[in-house]
């Protein structure tokens, strides 16, 4: 029984560096957004807090701003909900290495109030920034990216004024 769970455990550490190593598929190619589809359908096959953050990893460098933009547009929101799937999950178990380089690919993402809206993100990336516990790198980041949100929330809001009102004139006989 001790040989079952020694090859057991090391079929499971061969799996894991397997899939660590896993390359980005040919067909998905960050200067082309036509092709995030299929980078959501990749990142969100990854299993384990390290197959995720090496599938970010691989994404970081030669990324085109369309392919961000699309990325943070794709249908229905899902490349952000996904992202806020694993803050959440990060947060639950404490793993600020996940965080940092979720929040680090927001910060380059163009996100839309209608995004933000939609997947409720603001709230968890506040949060984050609101724990005690929190890394330094994740609450400096939470910051950045609340006002970051702010402002374009500001600039695609403008405030709307009363208009004044008029003061009747008195006409002095």
């Amino acid at each position: 029984m001790t040989q079952y769970v020694s090859n057991q455990s090391t079929n499971r550490t061969d799996i894991a560096k397997q899939q660590l190593s896993t390359t980005i598929p040919e067909d998905i190619n960050f200067k082309d957004h036509t092709t995030v589809v299929k980078y959501l359908r990749f990142l969100s096959t990854a299993q384990s807090i390290a197959e995720k953050r090496h599938r970010l990893k691989m994404s970081m460098d030669g990324v085109s701003l369309a392919f961000y933009a699309a990325f943070a547009q794709a249908k229905e929101f899902r490349g952000l909900l996904l992202l806020k799937k694993w803050l959440l999950e990060g947060r639950d178990k404490a793993e600020w290495a996940i965080l940092r380089d979720v929040m680090s690919l927001l910060e380059k993402l163009p996100i839309s109030i209608e995004g933000l809206a939609s997947t409720k993100l603001g709230r968890v990336v506040v949060g984050l920034g609101k724990m005690e516990n929190a890394d330094d790198t994740v609450k400096e980041i939470s910051i950045k990216l609340t006002k970051k949100w702010t402002s374009v929330i500001a600039e695609q809001n403008p405030p709307s004024t009363p208009a004044l009102e008029k003061k009747p004139t008195s006409v002095n006989t």
